[in-house]
């Protein structure tokens, strides 16, 4: 999947989302899409819609790398990073651990790349 589609797709998820959800109100410390992806009340959803939690943080991973520049640290990024890193941490040990390492990877390719 291609960066833009993974942006596209999950904006199209959130618009989904929030058109069967209308009571949904964003937090109010950011309606960026990644951080709505990640909420409480519309992650397990988006989840669900993507078929497993993998998919799910690949599409957002595609997501991530078309909107953010990582050496910008701005509050969306470094919530992704931690949401990511905890993923990660839980999936060791489990049916999602090659999928979760995979994904760290490519995010640490990317963070790396960034910082040439």
């Amino acid at each position: 999947m291609s960066d833009s589609m993974g942006r596209e797709t999950l904006e199209a998820l959130i618009d989904d989302y929030r058109r069967s959800h209308p009571e949904f109100q964003p937090p109010e410390k950011s309606d960026h899409p990644v951080v709505l992806a990640l909420t409480t009340d519309m992650n397990p959803e988006l989840i669900d819609r993507c078929g497993n939690i993998v998919i799910f943080w690949d599409l957002l991973l595609d997501a991530a790398i078309e909107y953010f520049d990582p050496r910008e640290e701005t509050f969306e990024f470094k919530y992704f990073r931690a949401r990511l890193s905890t993923g990660s941490g839980m999936a060791t040990g489990t049916i999602h651990d090659e999928g979760f390492g995979a994904i760290w990877r490519r995010y640490d390719r990317w963070v790396k790349g960034a910082q040439v």
